[in-house]
């Protein structure tokens, strides 16, 4: 009640700090903090928009950009960008003037028409594209035909690269969101231009591996509710790690550092005795988050972190998704969505992994 009480005093001050000075940045961040301290997340992302536009207006763009990255409750409010900004798109300058040249970037443009297909998922291909205009969107279907939104490709990005890197047929649709027009790139002058030029094959494999990350989190049933943007911050937070058969992914009773995704190859859960003798009690689901109660009860505190139910280990090689606990709670706080969904799977999950651990042990 005390610290309550404390915080609605200096939330007010603030306030009137802010309506006095309303372009000190300052008194916008400490003012949006007190409100997100005092639960009041509505008005705190209006007063975080403020604070982003006065930084965008004043040339302050990293700081712009490291505030959008620490609040993505902000959303998307990076304004749409413009060609006199393709500095920042080096897959852009090397379309349009070191690798195919002005005159191919004229002659093979594409326009789509909102809801028209660049690509359909089967389709032989060994070609990326540049957006040069619009957006589009990247979708697969999931195990009962639904379609899962993937990704969204815009302005000065590429899609399709993955022809590039795995020359197989086309594993998802891309479909124009709005609008849209693109430019072909063709493989073999891709490959050409690449080995000539490493520090544009490096961005183009962070650029991959950055889509495939949100591809990954985008194919989980919960996280695909939360908006793009978001998605993408957790993608460039997250790590892809890899397990070989027989290894100890967790260890029961170790405080979880992440929340983690298994997204290829097989892991059990097993639990050991105090005799030491270990017992699969079941396998763990491709695409379930792993630790995400950590997160909503405990929050950040290392000391405070819910330890890992049970070890969890590789039946054979295995890949998993880790995403840093700071990340995963800045998203669950900025769309509470997303913590009422977790809170009813999580629940579910624990409590049946709870009665088979209590039945192993009786059993021992």
């Amino acid at each position: 009640m005390e610290y309550r009480e404390d915080n609605e005093k200096t939330e007010a001050v603030y306030a009137d700090l802010v309506r006095l000075y309303p372009k000190d940045t300052r008194y916008l961040r400490r003012y949006a903090e007190t409100l997100i301290a005092g639960g009041k997340i509505t008005t705190a992302t209006s007063i975080l928009h403020q604070l982003h536009d006065i930084l965008i207006e004043s040339g302050e763009r990293n700081k712009a950009a490291q505030l959008a990255g620490e609040f993505p409750q902000i959303g998307r409010v990076v304004k749409e960008e413009t060609e006199d900004s393709s500095e920042k798109y080096p897959f852009l300058n090397f379309a349009t003037q070191g690798l195919v040249g002005k005159i191919w970037a004229v002659t093979h443009q594409r326009t789509l028409k909102e809801g028209e297909h660049l690509f359909r998922r089967g389709d032989p291909g060994d070609s990326m594209y540049v957006v040069l205009k619009g957006e589009l969107a990247v979708y697969v279907p999931d195990d009962t035909g639904k379609l899962v939104l993937l990704n969204l490709i815009t302005y000065g990005n590429i899609v399709g690269e993955g022809a590039l890197l795995n020359p197989n047929p086309r594993g998802a649709d891309v479909v124009a969101n709005k609008d849209s027009t693109v430019v072909e790139l063709p493989h073999k002058k891709v490959l050409s231009y690449l080995l000539k030029n490493p520090k544009v094959e490096e961005s183009l494999m962070c650029e991959y591996e950055q889509r495939h990350m949100v591809s990954l989190l985008s194919r989980n049933t919960v996280l695909q509710r939360i908006p793009m943007d978001m998605r993408h911050f957790l993608g460039k937070q997250s790590k892809i790690v890899h397990y070989s058969a027989g290894t100890v992914i967790r260890k029961g009773g170790d405080a979880l550092d992440s929340v983690d995704m298994l997204t290829k190859g097989k892991a059990h859960y097993v639990f050991t005795t105090k005799s030491g003798n270990r017992t699969k009690l079941h396998e763990v689901p491709i695409g379930q988050l792993i630790g995400d109660m950590s997160v909503l009860r405990n929050g950040t505190s290392a000391k405070r972190k819910t330890g890992c139910p049970a070890d969890i280990v590789a039946v054979e090689d295995t890949i998993m998704a880790h995403i840093p606990f700071s990340a995963f709670k800045n998203v669950v706080e900025a769309y509470p969505p997303l913590r009422e969904a977790l809170f009813r799977i999580a629940e579910t999950q624990i409590s049946e992994l709870m009665r088979k651990v209590a039945q192993m042990g009786q059993t021992q």
